[in-house]
């Protein structure tokens, strides 16, 4: 927030101390703060020194003179309304006045209902220009590159961002079109549709592939607003990019990722699958489809992994898979496990807890049917039994 206007400091710079002082008075009246000085120094150290929002600077001071303040201001503090006043009428002054960036030019003396109109117009023009300050340096070190074109596309001026992201600084931009960044990745359909869509008025937002002035490579994010004027004509486009090169990156190397687990779990002999805090399938390897017979049809439908054993064993599987998400341990029991068209066969079930960004959100499980092995101790039982039997028997 900008200061109010009650709270507004106005300086008065004249040699005449009638005049000064009168100036002061009714500045004071009208609810502002009100400093005087005589000469062009004093009125230097009063810039230098304070917060000033309106100057009245008279054409005739001693020491430093009316206009090279005027040049100081421009150069230093742009944001200053000027107001210049002037005992004698000289179309030379006021003409110079206002080369040099006085924001206006009156004659003395002024009378009080020209004098309360220009200074609220001198303080609103100090409000707008701070803004506009402001603005100018929030855009030109935002961390986000923007751009600003004409209607037909050409740059009218790029911030820093834009310039540390493609390595054209903004005299090399300046009156070239963004086609200095096209890469050749994008079909001209694709930029068709942009124009089409910006030149109906509407925001427009994808992603490209640009070059950058050394002829890297660079993924960027943009958004391209147009800008209308009083006349519902567009007049200019804004453009907001992001480089996202290292997302992009980081989107390849976790779908690499992915897909060496997909090929590696393909591979295991057993099923692995994994599920959700809720207990919702979330993947399941080609083991898995084949042995419980599910595709993934379904766990786009919503399978609960639970389904996957049979009822009297829910309770217990609930209990491990709490105690797996508690870190608490719990040994790795035989269950029934249960086929998708009815069918059941013995199995030992492992669980491992899936953790990302330090948080759990998730269980993956390793299936092992353990039906060959059932079938094994079966008959060796089998077999011991039939051996003492034959013992006894003799």
């Amino acid at each position: 927030m900008f200061p109010s206007q009650k709270k507004a400091t106005l300086l008065v710079v004249d040699s005449n101390p009638l005049s000064c002082s009168s100036t002061a008075r009714f500045i004071k009246t009208m609810g502002y703060d009100a400093l005087m000085a005589d000469n062009g120094d004093t009125c230097l150290e009063y810039l230098n020194s304070r917060k000033i929002e309106v100057l009245f600077l008279d054409i005739d001071i001693s020491g430093k003179n009316s206009f090279e303040i005027l040049a100081y201001i421009h150069d230093h503090l742009p944001d200053l309304p000027v107001i210049m006043t002037s005992s004698s009428m000289s179309e030379e002054n006021e003409s110079e006045s206002f080369s040099k960036g006085a924001f206006e030019y009156l004659i003395k003396p002024v009378n009080s209902a020209r004098l309360e109109i220009t200074i609220k117009k001198a303080l609103t023009e100090s409000e707008r220009r701070q803004e506009a300050s402001l603005f100018s340096v929030v855009i030109t070190n935002s961390p986000i590159a923007i751009a600003i074109t004409d209607k037909d596309g050409n740059f009218e001026y790029v911030n820093n961002a834009f310039s540390r992201t493609t390595g054209y600084s903004l005299n090399e931009a300046i009156g070239k079109n963004p086609r200095i960044l096209k890469s050749g990745e994008q079909s001209d359909t694709y930029y068709k549709e942009l124009w089409e869509t910006i030149n109906s008025g509407k925001n427009w937002q994808g992603e490209f592939v640009n070059k950058k002035k050394n002829g890297e490579l660079y993924w960027e994010n943009s958004v391209i607003i147009p800008i209308i004027d009083p006349t519902w004509a567009i007049s200019h486009f804004v453009s907001i990019k992001q480089d996202i090169s290292l997302r992009k990156q980081e989107q390849e190397a976790f779908s690499e990722s992915e897909r060496r687990f997909q090929e590696l779990a393909d591979l295991l002999p057993h099923p692995v699958f994994e599920m959700d805090l809720q207990g919702l399938m979330t993947y399941s390897n080609r083991e898995g489809f084949e042995t419980f017979g599910y595709t993934a049809e379904d766990l786009e439908g919503g399978v609960q992994s639970l389904t996957l054993f049979g009822p009297e064993e829910r309770d217990r599987i609930q209990l491990n898979i709490e105690h797996c998400l508690k870190e608490i341990h719990s040994d790795n029991y035989e269950y029934s496990a249960l086929r998708k068209g009815g069918e059941t066969f013995p199995s030992i079930l492992y669980l491992a807890k899936i953790v990302q960004g330090g948080n759990p959100v998730g269980i993956r499980c390793v299936v092992l049917d353990i039906s060959a092995r059932k079938q094994l101790e079966e008959k060796i039982a089998q077999l011991n039994q039939a051996l003492e039997e034959c013992m006894k028997s003799k």
